[in-house]
């Protein structure tokens, strides 16, 4: 590969970054509909990666459980890609340092099932383990995607520690005007 060649991969992997960035915030900008906005970005990220399925799974701190808040896969009747969500494969995502590659057939055993990559982000605010983002596709992650998914990874943090803020404080003020009530 040549030095032009090398530069303008990195241009276009810069775009697209960019790119989603901007898509993430406009859906940043429905904090009234926090549901919309989980749909939307697992449906972004679903097709900016043409994905087969893409999860994102939050801790709820409250609860001391870990749930999945917004699932999308393309249609494909043969396959539940739910299956990938089990519980010690999504706490193994949370617990990531750093963004992960996994493949379906080390995920999940005995089962006939594509040969999927599974990239595994683990969603952080200051040390702080908010959740993962898992997208699944045929095709390898490579370099790029990963620069992509890393600059990614810091919206969606803010985004999601954002709407946890919220939902505290919503219910924190609810809580004390029927305290005062």
């Amino acid at each position: 590969m040549t030095l032009i060649d090398e530069l303008q991969q990195r241009i276009q992997t810069s775009q697209k970054a960019l790119n989603i960035i901007l898509k993430l915030n406009r859906a940043r900008n429905q904090i009234k509909r926090p549901k919309k906005i989980l749909k939307d970005i697992v449906e972004l990220m679903l097709k900016e990666f043409e994905g087969k399925f893409c999860a994102l799974v939050k801790i709820d701190l409250e609860k001391k459980k870990i749930r999945v808040v917004s699932f999308a896969q393309i249609e494909d009747n043969l396959i539940d890609y739910k299956l990938i969500l089990r519980k010690d494969i999504v706490k193994k995502a949370i617990n990531l340092q750093k963004i992960g590659v996994w493949s379906v057939k080390d995920l999940i055993k005995n089962r006939v099932l594509d040969p999927i990559e599974v990239a595994t982000i683990p969603l952080k605010v200051e040390q702080k383990s908010l959740g993962a983002l898992l997208i699944g596709r045929k095709k390898e992650f490579d370099k790029s995607d990963k620069e992509i998914i890393e600059t990614s990874k810091v919206v969606i943090s803010s985004i999601l520690y954002q709407i946890e803020f919220m939902e505290r404080y919503c219910k924190d003020s609810f809580d004390n005007f029927v305290k005062k009530e």
